[in-house]
């Protein structure tokens, strides 16, 4: 190949490198691919790419041309399938094992999943699961670990589109292990505490502060215990922090392992918060929804609407305050034109399909009381920390953080959708966007924790945007690189981001 002149946008990716130093990202990669240079510069080159222009990846290639990246290989579309075909599950958990290193005792991690829509059936994961979007495509479901503490994501699972979060947690805490994470505080919302898992937490003795469903197990049992009250239960005290009423109460816990061993609960504390205003709100609404859902049921009753398998029970959720009755009968399928298409779509063959119509209905009396009692009220546990309720409602809304690192991650590395035909390139993919997650979550971090930066950049973006006029010249017979000055902003971001300009770029050189 004939060497040519080049002039190349190249300080987006210049900084990238650089925050990617002061992660250990490279150094981990290094570890992880036995010291494979060729192999992590291209999966740093698809992960910048991904995170600094928004694009598909067919035009890697094309940008490779426009800007300068660590990989000195062309990456047409089929270099980057074979590239994510060569990443493994072990070098999946190599790496995690890396990362685990760099995490200190004590760390604060957010534990949240994600619903990705998908275009067809051939991945094993993509199944029909509660699509989050609406649409009648079957997800994957992502799982990310993201450190409050180091403020990046430090894990990463993807499971099958219609397993629940609280199934999930077994299999999450195993590759935990297996990575080296030992001493952190996990937070999670409500989807992921079921007794069942605070029984696994109990028995590893893993940190725990999460979000608990008011109306079920040892929260509605304290409630009830409350009793009749007109404003306030008595023994909760006003924060004013919170602007809320709150009251802790001590947990006794034990669980049987397999040796027959018992392991009792450290220091498991349920967290109760009730706000009166909400509480009124709550009460009203109910009395609204009984009187709209049962208007509704009696409309669909004497309309005679039929409905399908796989709408009945999201009829019986939406209608949850009454017990309804059914009548089933089977029609050809012929005569069902749009069940016949959605059937085919999920590669199923019928002759027959059932239908359902609505015969009648009767008021839950235990659904609509446990709503009435628990009105108000939000639960969470605590298990092995010493935080008051204060203290836990506090680490439990650190998780807006990563919330912010899921959309981020759905919008910037264009991945709200599965476009991998293969199981072996959806794996490398999303190893290679979580590389990117890492270092674009550091930048944002940064940005966000700096108050001189924040007033002098609107966002993280346009951090990317202002160090991308930064370029660098390649000449054919000069074997070293030359880059245009850093000025203005450039210098500004290099130095609240405490990263050294580069000698010759700066007006003091």
């Amino acid at each position: 190949m004939i060497a040519v002149a080049q002039s190349r946008s190249y300080g987006a990716v210049w900084l990238l490198e650089r925050l990617g130093e002061q992660l250990g990202v490279r150094e981990d990669l290094m570890a992880t691919f036995e010291h494979n240079q060729s192999i992590v510069d291209d999966i740093m080159t698809v992960a910048m790419y991904l995170f600094i222009t928004n694009y598909n990846i067919d035009r890697l290639e094309e940008w490779q041309r426009l800007e300068k990246y660590p990989s000195k290989n062309t990456l047409t579309p089929p270099a980057v399938t074979s590239l994510q075909k060569s990443i493994t599950e072990q070098h999946r958990i190599d790496f995690l094992k890396c990362r685990a290193q760099r995490i200190g005792d004590g760390t604060v991690m957010a534990v949240d999943s994600t619903s990705k829509t998908g275009f067809g059936v051939k991945l094993i994961d993509l199944a029909w699961g509660k699509n989050k979007e609406g649409l009648n495509l079957p997800v994957t479901v992502e799982v990310v670990v993201y450190s409050i503490t180091d403020h990046i994501p430090v894990y990463y699972k993807t499971f099958a589109g219609n397993t629940h979060d609280s199934r999930s947690v077994d299999i999450i805490m195993a590759d935990l292990k297996e990575a080296g994470f030992s001493d952190y505080i996990l937070l999670m919302d409500r989807a992921y505490p079921s007794l069942r898992n605070i029984d696994r937490f109990i028995a590893d003795g893993v940190k725990v502060v999460a979000c608990m469903k008011a109306g079920v197990g040892f929260s509605l049992s304290r409630i009830k215990g409350l009793g009749n009250f007109d404003f306030v239960p008595k023994g909760f005290t006003y924060d004013e922090e919170l602007d809320l009423y709150t009251s802790q109460f001590d947990l006794e816990r034990s669980v049987s392992l397999k040796d027959g061993s018992i392991v009792n609960a450290d220091r498991l504390k349920l967290n109760l918060y009730l706000d009166p205003v909400r509480r009124s709100s709550a009460l009203k609404n109910l009395d609204r929804s009984l009187k709209k859902q049962r208007e509704e049921l009696d409309q669909t009753i004497s309309l005679g609407t039929t409905h399908y398998p796989e709408q009945v029970q999201n009829v019986e959720e939406e209608y949850c305050f009454f017990d309804l009755r059914w009548k089933s009968t089977k029609v050809p399928i012929e005569d069902c034109p749009e069940y016949q298409e959605d059937e085919h779509r999920r590669g199923r063959k019928r002759q027959y399909v059932t239908k359902y119509l609505l015969t009648g209905y009767d008021r839950n009396e235990t659904v609509i009381m446990n709503e009435k009692i628990t009105a108000g009220f939000r639960a969470i546990v605590t298990l092995g920390v010493n935080f008051s309720a204060n203290e836990a409602m506090v680490h439990y809304g650190l998780r807006a953080e990563q919330e912010m690192d899921n959309e981020q991650w759905k919008t910037l590395f264009q991945c709200d959708r599965e476009r991998n035909s293969s199981e072996g390139a959806k794996a490398g993919a999303s190893f290679i966007q979580f590389v990117g997650r890492i270092m674009s979550c550091y930048l944002r971090y940064k940005w966000r924790s700096n108050v001189e930066l924040r007033k002098m950049i609107k966002s993280s973006l346009t951090i990317i945007d202002e160090m991308r006029r930064v370029r660098c010249i390649e000449y054919p017979e000069q074997s070293e690189m030359h880059l245009t000055p850093f000025i203005s902003s450039q210098l500004d971001i290099c130095r609240l981001l405490n990263i050294k300009v580069p000698h010759g770029c700066s007006p003091k050189d």
